[in-house]
């Protein structure tokens, strides 16, 4: 209650990528529920746990398990393993991919609706109509008002948008001093680069009190140190549209 209004807030549904970790390799027999009440027991700040699209294979696939606390956050990581059913699964941090900003009004890339010049109204994303009458949009044909692709126009199937992304990564990995010292993004197996083999994204820049040290040439991670990023990671191939 406050001022005599009850208050009944909306939680999330995910948390930001700061407190990720991914449990790698889990047996398709091993239901998701299953492995939230087994952690649970240890690990008692899990939030959200769900297992990740496009890493489902005939046998196995991989997990990504969202936390509250610092702590056990950064116990899960430094563990490496993780034991469910009498197996152990290897754990990873969680790298998130380089989003992409998406009008809200004209539903292309690069700005926000507030810089909007190229719509005098709200595009829909299914259609491309006016979006005033938000009911008249539930059920509308998807055409990509973009592409005329049969996809939403905010998709990574959409050209303009997957084109937009892949000059965003490549900007950031020819300037990667531009990502904040503790930000370390995932690049997406269709966006990397054969020549390079490049996987994830990160600065070399320390922080200003000198206590974070990391090199592009950073092979050991010290699993104990709570600033330090791991080396390269095993690729994860995920299909998300999220932006």
């Amino acid at each position: 209650h406050l001022n005599g209004t009850e208050i009944s807030p909306v939680l999330p549904l995910h948390l930001p990528p700061q407190y990720t970790a991914v449990v790698k390799w889990i047996h398709n027999d091993v239901q998701d529920d299953d492995i939230r009440e087994e952690l649970k027991m240890k690990y008692k700040s899990i939030y959200y746990l769900e297992s990740m699209h496009g890493t489902k294979s005939e046998y196995t696939r991989h997990v990504k398990i969202e936390m509250l606390n610092r702590r056990e956050y950064e116990s899960l990581l430094n563990s490496g393993k993780v034991n469910l059913m009498g197996d152990s699964y290897e754990v990873n941090e969680f790298l998130p991919a380089p989003k992409v900003l998406i009008c809200g009004r004209c539903n292309r890339p690069g700005y926000t609706k507030k810089y909007c010049q190229s719509s005098a109204f709200d595009t829909c994303r299914r259609c491309g109509g006016d979006r005033t009458n938000i009911q008249a949009h539930k059920s509308c044909i998807v055409k990509c008002h973009h592409c005329g692709g049969e996809h939403e126009a905010t998709s990574y199937k959409c050209p303009l948008i997957s084109d937009f992304r892949r000059e965003l990564i490549k900007q950031l990995k020819n300037h990667p001093e531009r990502l904040p010292p503790q930000i370390q993004l995932f690049i997406p197996s269709d966006y990397r680069n054969k020549k390079d083999g490049a996987r994830t994204i990160f600065s070399s820049r320390q922080y200003d009190g000198g206590s974070y040290q990391k090199s592009v040439n950073q092979n050991y991670y010290d699993r104990n140190d709570s600033q330090a990023w791991p080396s390269l990671v095993p690729a994860i191939t995920t299909d998300t549209t999220s932006v």
